[in-house]
């Protein structure tokens, strides 16, 4: 620590921002511990005897930083405002203020946050500063007016729907509003109409108005010479926004571990970093140093001040500033000196996985990389090609190593061919970063010579992605990574800290292998302490699944295999496909359903099967007899068919999986469901383990003829009752209760009370019925497990 005196000052304040983040430390506090330290400081340094107060300073120092990142911290989280416990979910709001940030615009939305100084909803308005996102969502030439007419810092009126951001509901779901609320944003304001965001002042700040217009140009720039595919890319790379990037083609590179490359990252400041010294090499050093810093800071302005640029110039502007200043540095203090910065403008960027990962891979980088090299020269490799191949490698290399805890935690996979990937993807990258900002600076003076390089440029991003696509197609491009935590995180990096420390004081070759399997055998010991799985082997699982919309249950049977009925909804701005059931399916270890059933062809049912079809998820699908005049139905039947995958009816009585029965019983309803469907043919499923059944059905089918039919010795006896797609509180589900008897019933609902923003359900009468009821929308997803006799519901909960 003597040669590195700012790494335990740094590592202080982290500690003293986790202290504040795990326990309800107050301000006042923390602030009269700081205060005191400070004195304490003070009185040590000029009253003090030098013998005692040089031994007395690092300790108090370490303590004043520790109080110092705890007040920060705790600053931070009471700055937060957050919106009236009466607002609620889906409530129609009118909100005034200013315009803070502006996205780039997308296809089919224009995304703006909004600093608000009052709201209005239920004909009350209140006064009050907050944050919102507010997403416009209409026709494309409605909002290009709209985007041309805002800047940053003009006074709005904005009328839309409120919305707080989707909290985790289900096993492996992210939650955003988390996410939301660790930015300081209060929630979404979804607005359908151009026209209903009005400017009221055209007052605006000059600073951002300026950036904002720089990177308006330069997007167009890039969409009018380049294809969507490069165009998307560019965005990306040069102005930090992936919005408009595939989410097959960011499947895949993380699948093949260059995930790092779709965004603006340190590599890409590196990039920066790299133009600027060689447009400045004629320079002196320090000129050429003062320029590039003012180019770095250029750069992330035009970014957005994206965090992960931020970051990294500040880590470059940290290094440049002691070259200047001709002061001796090194990465260890340089490193630490950027944390301690970056989290003293943000102390919630220690809990962001970007800074994590970007501050443990050059850390990783500094620790390994040295010993790689050592390795590579001690080879005495004649050719330099195969040197520097294996040099950059090594480099690779060592960041992954470091990386690798963080990468199983937040990104489930472990890539088994990212090394060579890297060593391909990061020199194309940065070719085309380069042709990319070549091509926005000359475009307006030599549009003709910028038409030749943007096809270059379109055909080095043609080669990545294919190159990419190919990678991740081979069957050995990842390994999936399940169940590993925060605690398996850190006895990972406490067994790696053991091995660096420890192997390089054993002498004996013998007793470094003997040293490093006792390691590894450790680490593999203590990470499998804290596994938890959600379904039990030899019973019946059942899990409802919380989805935004629609409806959606997983079934795995005793002898392993699975079924998911129903998907819940899609549409062109939230897939419960993709967002809900494919990370839930990761999570439990299902690679691929064995069945899927869709109970009837509406798009409340459907909708999220559509990505796990694409995404070769599901082996088999069953549904309802085709019914030709059903447009929907018949596509969904393409769909399934040109995906090959195997189609079938729910002609049969009986489906067998193991000693397990599905029993579906089709029934007509005479209700529309959904304005393209006018008649649709719904099942319902009688699910049979040993003495225990559980009846799933939609509401649709829950018709007075239909009720009093329900003699049916298969629907009787029914342990737990799942209702689906409930759209009123129809009398029809306390009379099906009263028949059935059921212990338990679940139920998930299409919408809430336009009036109430409540689902409509008499919750009292069902429980006085002698039934315990569960909303899926309110509680979240519910797991039960049959062994055959009961039926127990398992709070997943605790399985994190």
């Amino acid at each position: 620590m003597k040669h590195y005196p700012f790494i335990k000052y740094s590592i202080a304040f982290i500690l003293g921002i986790l202290g504040a983040f795990l326990f309800s430390l107050s301000l006042k506090l923390s602030l009269t511990f700081l205060s005191l330290l400070v004195v304490t400081l003070f009185i040590n340094k000029y009253f003090i005897k030098p013998v005692l107060s040089k031994k007395l300073f690092p300790p108090l120092l370490f303590l004043a930083f520790l109080s110092l990142g705890s007040s920060i911290f705790i600053i931070q989280k009471l700055d937060r405002t957050y919106m009236p416990v009466e607002i609620k979910n889906d409530q129609k709001m009118i909100v005034y203020g200013s315009v803070r940030t502006i996205d780039l615009i997308k296809e089919n939305e224009l995304t703006f946050t909004i600093k608000a100084d009052s709201v209005r909803a239920e004909k009350q308005s209140k006064c009050i500063k907050l944050e919102l996102i507010c997403r416009v969502r209409d026709k494309q030439n409605n909002l290009l007016k709209l985007y041309n007419k805002l800047l940053p810092g003009y006074d709005v009126r904005v009328d839309g729907i409120f919305r707080f951001g989707r909290i985790r509901k289900n096993p492996g779901e992210f939650d955003y509003n988390n996410y939301l609320a660790a930015k300081g944003i209060a929630g979404i304001l979804i607005v359908n109409d151009a026209y209903e965001v009005k400017r009221i002042s055209l007052e605006h700040n000059v600073l951002t108005s300026t950036i904002f217009l720089i990177r308006k140009y330069i997007d167009h720039e890039i969409t009018s010479f380049h294809d969507k595919q490069t165009a998307a890319l560019l965005r990306g790379l040069i102005l930090a926004d992936r919005s408009q990037i595939d989410e097959d083609i960011k499947t895949d590179f993380m699948n093949t571990g260059v995930t790092h490359i779709l965004s603006v990252s340190g590599l890409h400041v590196g990039y920066i970093f790299i133009i600027f010294t060689i447009l400045f090499g004629r320079f002196d050093i320090i000129l050429r140093n003062i320029l590039t810093l003012i180019g770095l800071i250029l750069f992330m302005c035009l970014t957005g001040f994206f965090s992960s640029v931020f970051r990294a110039v500040v880590m470059a502007a940290v290094v440049i500033l002691s070259q200047i200043s001709n002061r001796s540095t090194n990465i260890y203090n340089s490193l630490s000196i950027a944390a301690f910065i970056v989290l003293f403008v943000n102390p919630s960027e220690l809990f962001d996985a970007g800074f994590q990962l970007s501050f443990l891979a050059v850390f990783s980088i500094a620790v390994i990389y040295p010993i790689i090299e050592n390795l590579i020269i001690g080879l005495n490799i004649k050719s330099k090609i195969v040197k520097y191949i294996l040099l950059f490698l090594g480099v690779s290399l060592s960041a992954q190593l470091g990386t690798l805890p963080l990468t199983f935690l937040y990104f489930g996979k472990l890539s088994l061919v990212s090394l060579f990937t890297n060593l391909f993807v990061i020199p194309i990258s940065g070719l085309i970063v380069g042709v990319g900002i070549f091509t926005t600076s000359i475009s307006y003076v030599f549009p003709f010579i910028t038409g030749y390089f943007a096809e270059a440029n379109n055909m080095l991003t043609f080669i990545m992605y294919k190159f990419i696509s190919t990678a991740s197609s081979l069957h050995f491009s990842f390994l999936p990574i399940r169940n590993f935590s925060i605690f398996d995180t850190l006895i990972f990096y406490l067994g790696f800290a053991l091995i660096l420390i420890g192997v390089n004081r054993i002498s004996t070759i013998r007793g470094k292998i003997v040293y490093l399997c006792l390691i590894i055998f450790n680490i593999i010991t203590y990470i499998q302490i804290d596994n938890n799985n959600y379904f039990e082997n030899e019973k019946l699982n059942l899990l409802a699944i919380s989805t935004s919309g629609g409806n959606s249950t997983l079934l795995q049977f005793p002898n392993r295999q699975t079924v998911l009925i129903n998907g819940g909804t899609a549409s062109f701005y939230y897939d419960n496909g993709d967002k809900v059931i494919i990370p839930l399916l990761n999570l439990l270890g299902v690679d691929t359903l064995n069945y899927a059933f869709i109970s009837s062809c509406s798009n409340f049912n459907y909708g999220g099967f559509i990505s796990l079809i694409k995404k070769g998820k599901i082996k088999n699908v069953f549904k309802p007899v085709t019914n030709t005049s059903n447009l929907v139905d018949t596509e969904i039947e393409k769909l399934i068919t040109n995906n090959k995958i195997q189609l079938s009816y729910f002609t049969t009585k009986e489906l067998k999986f193991g000693n397990a029965r599905i029993y579906p019983i089709t029934a007509e309803s005479n209700e529309e469901l959904n304005k393209e469907n006018k008649h649709n043919i719904n099942t319902i499923f009688k699910i049979m383990y040993g003495n225990s059944g559980i009846l799933w059905l939609e509401s649709a089918v829950l018709e007075k003829d239909f009720v009093n039919s329900l003699e049916h010795e298969l629907l009787l006896n029914s342990e737990v009752l799942i209702i689906s797609n409930v759209k009123d509180n129809s009398q029809n589900i306390n009379e099906i209760i009263k028949r059935l008897k059921p212990k338990m019933c679940l139920i998930s609902f299409t919408n809430r009370n336009k009036f109430t923003k409540e689902y409509r359900v008499d919750l009292n009468g069902i429980r006085n019925l002698g039934c315990e009821v569960h909303l899926i929308q309110e509680d979240g997803a519910i797991v039960l497990q049959s062994d055959g006799e009961d039926i127990k519901k398992v709070d997943w909960n605790n399985k994190l």
